[in-house]
């Protein structure tokens, strides 16, 4: 008997000066370079697990962006949990999960990142003692039995946009669909600035000023998220 264990892994995207970005850490394990996830855990939902293995593994709060799904009906009452983009079967070896090959069931996130981003890394001196209260840069070991600081990545991470991913050491599927969803980020942000544009045409300088930043990273969540899904839906 195959076992299957339940997991969730995230796309999560940014929008900074040069463009959309896309998350990455360096697996501690597989040494390759993936998207944030982890099993999900017996009290979790799997979109649960998928917010709190973002914040554990990259220090990032996100916001889990919703694919286009049947409407619910008036008088439908039950709490619904947040669907995956898509849902998929994985053969793995052995984890620190169980000792033996196995499924994971991984239910496929796509989330924008809230916030600043994570500090990056910063090298210390072995020999140099850390002010008590200074968070530990990403990368560096942590002491046995101290405490995680919140917002502290676990991993290393980084951001990059879709030119990098070929250099990168990543599983193709992962490097697909990243592909795929940062070329419909970018072209769902330039329908909707073109649609933007064209409908305030009477007040073409509130107009200008509010797309002169379209590249940088002050986009607003609830327009970033329906720019991927016009994005998706047009792909």
């Amino acid at each position: 008997m195959t076992l299957k264990h339940q997991t969730s892994s995230v796309f999560v995207f940014r929008r900074l000066p040069g463009g959309w970005r896309i998350g990455l850490i360096r697996h501690p394990r597989f040494g390759r370079m993936m998207i944030p996830g982890g099993h999900v855990e017996p009290e979790e939902s799997p979109a649960e697990a998928a917010v709190r293995e973002v914040a554990e593994e990259t220090g990032l709060a996100i916001t889990l962006v919703s694919p286009p799904a049947a409407p619910v009906p008036p008088g439908y009452l039950a709490r619904r949990v947040a669907p995956p983009w898509w849902i998929a079967e994985y053969q793995v070896p052995p984890d620190n999960h169980l000792d033996v090959a196995h499924v994971h069931v991984d239910h496929l996130y796509v989330a924008l990142a809230d916030g600043p981003a994570p500090s990056p890394d910063v090298a210390r001196p072995q020999d140099e003692a850390r002010p008590q209260g200074e968070a530990r840069p990403q990368g560096e070991a942590r002491p046995q039995g101290e405490a995680r600081a919140p917002g502290t990545p676990a991993h290393s991470f980084g951001w990059y946009a879709a030119g990098d991913l070929a250099g990168l050491d990543m599983f193709d599927d992962a490097r697909v669909l990243a592909l795929s969803l940062l070329a419909a980020l970018a072209n769902g942000a330039d329908t909707a600035s073109a649609d933007t544009a064209s409908a305030d045409t009477a007040g073409a300088d509130t107009a200008g000023a509010g797309t002169a930043g379209a590249d940088t990273a002050g986009v607003d969540t609830a327009g970033a998220a329906a720019a991927l899904v016009a994005g998706l839906s047009q792909a």
